[in-house]
């Protein structure tokens, strides 16, 4: 596939984007974690805020799993086929999720 090498650099550079935001996650995590505030409202504030970064980070520790799928594929050379059904995923379909794993039709 020659848009392979666009793809990889995408994927690396959105790689580095989402290892980027678990760490700056983690730092305010770390920040906030001390002895939570006598005032019930701020402490459900602050529990709230905790869940909201735990899925940010959460979700983003998910992508980059996938992100890492997809270049290990393109390192054994089956980047690109489907693993339902074996067939060329669309060019257009990993140009708008680069880490697919399935075509369109067996996503589905």
């Amino acid at each position: 596939m020659k848009d392979c090498e666009v793809i990889r650099r995408v994927l690396k550079d959105k790689l580095s984007e989402l290892e980027g935001r678990v760490g700056r996650i983690a730092e305010d995590v770390r920040r906030a974690s001390g002895p939570l505030p006598a005032d019930s409202v701020e402490q459900v504030s602050q529990r709230a805020n905790d869940e909201v970064l735990d899925g940010l980070s959460e979700g983003a520790r998910a992508e980059i799993g996938q992100i890492n799928a997809a270049l290990d594929r393109m390192e054994r050379g089956d980047y690109g086929l489907c693993k339902e059904c074996g067939e060329d995923i669309r060019v257009e379909r990993l140009e708008a999720v680069p880490y697919a794993e399935f075509c369109i039709d067996c996503a589905e």
